[in-house]
C-alpha cells in the first residue's frame, strides 16, 4: 500500500487515530496482523514482504526478504522464519550485464538504484544463510527463492532468456557448505 494514499484518506486517518498510530506503514502492519489472525484461525500462516519488518509484522509470519541480503539477517533477528529472495541475487529478470544486447527488464528505468545488473556469479555465489544467524528455533531460514517478474517477460522466449542460466543454482540453493555449492562451470554437469 502506498503510504501517500493512506495519508490522503480520511478513513485511513481516522483508523490511525483510533489505533494511536502516526505512520501509515504501521497501519499496514496492523491490517496484515488482522489478516494473519484470520489465517491462523484456519490453520494457516501469513507470508509477508520484508517491508513490514519494524512496521508491525505479525510475530509468526514468514518473511520474504527481498530488499537485500541484510534484510534476511534483520528478519531472522526479529524472530521470523525467512525465505531469502534478495533482489540483488535472486531476481532473475534483472539484466546479466549492462550490455546493449540485454532486453528491457524490470531494472530498466532505475539507473541510480541497486536494480541490476545481476551477473550469474551473483546468483551462483549467493549464500542465503547469514553468518551468525540461528539455524534452529522459531527464527530459521526456510530456503531461498528466485523470482521472475513477468511484466517484462512477455513471451516464453524472454522468460527463458532470463531463467535458463539461473534455474540450476536456484534449484540447488540451500544453506550448505561452500564445497557443495555449484559454480557457473559445473552447473550443467550437476543439474
Amino acid at each position: 500500500v502506498r503510504p501517500d494514499e493512506w495519508l490522503a484518506s480520511p478513513q485511513a486517518q481516522a483508523r490511525m487515530a483510533e489505533l494511536g498510530l502516526v505512520d501509515p506503514q504501521h497501519l499496514v502492519g496492523w491490517w496484515i496482523t488482522q489478516l494473519a489472525g484470520h489465517l491462523a484461525g484456519h490453520g494457516r500462516r501469513a507470508v509477508v514482504w520484508d517491508d513490514l519488518i519494524g512496521n508491525g509484522a505479525p510475530p509468526d509470519a514468514v518473511v520474504m526478504a527481498w530488499q537485500g541480503t541484510d534484510r534476511v539477517a534483520e528478519a531472522l533477528a526479529a524472530g521470523h522464519s525467512v525465505v531469502a529472495t534478495p533482489h540483488t541475487a535472486m531476481y532473475l529478470n534483472y539484466p546479466a550485464s549492462n550490455g546493449l544486447d540485454e532486453p528491457l527488464s524490470i531494472a530498466t528505468g532505475y539507473p541510480d538504484g541497486d536494480f541490476g545488473p545481476t551477473p550469474l556469479t551473483a546468483v551462483y555465489g549467493y549464500q542465503p544463510q547469514p553468518a551468525g544467524a540461528p539455524a534452529t528455533g522459531d527464527a530459521v531460514l526456510l530456503g531461498a527463492q528466485g523470482n521472475l517478474w513477468t511484466e517484462d517477460a512477455r513471451t516464453p522466449a524472454r522468460a527463458a532468456r532470463w531463467t535458463t542460466p539461473s534455474i540450476p543454482p536456484d534449484a540447488k540453493m540451500r544453506p550448505s557448505t561452500a564445497a557443495s555449492r555449484m559454480s557457473p562451470r559445473t552447473s550443467w554437469k550437476r543439474a
